[in-house]
């Protein structure tokens, strides 16, 4: 296999991930950290990515971003703990 048909195969791959409910905020993570690594192999995957993710007409969905959305709730008193 040569090294753009292994580019071809992990853009493909994250593309399709980005793509999976639930799993965009992951995909964007793993593509922009790929890109980071020091050997300079993914530059441009983040790119390409998205580039596949338009031509899609793709767009997350809104519970992908919910997580962060959500005001800040105090966390719940303290709970009995069996056994102790």
């Amino acid at each position: 296999m040569t090294w753009l048909q292994t580019f071809e195969r992990i853009a493909a791959h994250y593309t399709a991930m980005a793509m999976t409910p639930g799993c965009w905020q992951y995909a964007q993570a793993r593509v922009a950290e790929l890109e980071r690594e020091q050997s300079g192999l993914w530059l441009g995957l983040r790119a390409e990515v998205g580039r596949r993710i338009k031509a899609a007409g793709f767009r997350s969905a809104q519970s992908d971003l919910a997580p962060f959305e959500r005001e800040l709730q105090p966390l719940p008193g303290s709970r009995h703990r069996h056994g102790g």
